[in-house]
């Protein structure tokens, strides 16, 4: 049995283990974006980074391992139908990547898992879509690089930007309408400069039965892009970042 005064101080921990707890969600809350996250690409994998946890093997083994989620909690109303406004609460991202290289950090992998329900692209009666990328890259030198398995189609500009790196909650309505998403087949990438411009292109020859399909039809999808940078690339992929600053690198 508690006397008063254990009983007090037993409170008192409680206290200010609930005020660690607060001070710290406080401290997370207000460190720089710079400083919580780096910059991604959804179509190649972070070898070096900051963040994570990380297993190198010197030169011939590297593994790279993130983890994060976003949780949401808003309200809805829709004034062209007859439903009533409400509130919804829902996790709408759970991630896991691994990125890495084997034998050479000429061949490197990219792996994405998904958790959550609405990540999964779940209606009834379908199988839960876990994979969302799965790419094994060779490096051919600094300018071009191609990979095969399955990961975003390069159509769609605001797509490639991973969702960790978005600036609000979620993309644009346009891009939920009219987006490509993922698919499976071979993918390449690879920048032409001339002086301090750039001319970076992509293409991709899939199977077009997008994502987490294991048969495919007599057709083939061709996916193909081209980007003009008059004044150069960015900074530590900046255009790749709705959330930061995408200054120009100096040449």
């Amino acid at each position: 049995m508690y006397s008063r005064k254990s009983v007090a101080g037993l409170f008192q921990k409680r206290e200010k283990a609930g005020f660690r707890l607060a001070f710290f969600c406080f401290v997370f809350a207000i460190l720089p974006s710079s400083l919580l996250a780096q910059v991604e690409s959804d179509e190649k994998p972070l070898l070096v980074s900051p963040n994570g946890l990380v297993f190198h093997k010197d030169s011939v083994f590297l593994l790279n391992v993130r983890f994060r989620m976003q949780n949401r909690f808003g309200y809805f109303s829709k004034l062209d139908q007859s439903d009533e406004p409400g509130f919804e609460t829902l996790i709408r991202r759970v991630r896991l990547r691994f990125d890495g290289f084997v034998i050479s950090p000429k061949v490197s992998y990219y792996l994405q898992l998904s958790f959550s329900r609405s990540d999964q692209d779940l209606v009834s009666g379908t199988i839960a879509q876990t994979v969302r990328d799965a790419m094994v890259y060779y490096n051919v030198n600094k300018n071009f690089y191609f990979g095969l398995g399955q990961s975003k189609l390069p159509g769609n500009r605001e797509r490639v930007i991973s969702s960790g790196n978005l600036q609000m909650p979620d993309r644009s309505i346009a891009n939920s309408v009219y987006t490509l998403d993922r698919d499976a087949g071979l993918f390449a990438y690879g920048q032409i400069p001339l002086g301090k411009q750039m001319i970076m292109y992509k293409a991709a020859i899939t199977g077009g039965e997008g994502r987490g399909q294991n048969f495919t039809n007599k057709g083939l999808s061709y996916t193909g892009r081209i980007e003009y940078l008059p004044f150069g690339t960015f900074k530590n992929l900046g255009d790749y970042s709705e959330g930061r600053s995408g200054d120009r690198k100096d040449t």
